[in-house]
């Protein structure tokens, strides 16, 4: 669905331009992402979160994890920031499941 799309941290857009200029790519769609630690010890973590953003109405559009534990999301641009907010208080600790 998304085969030329670039995600990158908050603020490393730049990152992301140079790593897509030394490619082959036609082109690349760029968005922030949206991301946090699970609790791995704790089943049912990512469809708890998910489960949240779902509730916001709020589409993922590409989900993954990093070597460093971290849940990674892509959301639509225009939900973005209610997605991170979310997030923040899902770290913040006001996870159900944790």
């Amino acid at each position: 669905m998304f085969p030329e799309c670039c995600a990158t941290r908050e603020g490393d857009d730049e990152t992301a331009t140079r790593a897509h200029d030394m490619t082959s790519l036609a082109r690349v769609t760029i968005h922030p992402v949206v991301m946090l630690t699970l609790d791995q010890d704790v089943p049912g973590q990512l469809g708890a979160f998910t489960r949240r953003l779902a509730d916001e109405a709020i589409n993922i559009l590409v989900q993954y994890s990093d070597h460093d534990h971290n849940l990674i999301v892509v959301t639509d641009l225009v939900r973005h920031d209610d997605a991170a907010r979310i997030a923040a208080d899902w770290t913040a600790g006001s996870s159900p499941t944790r």
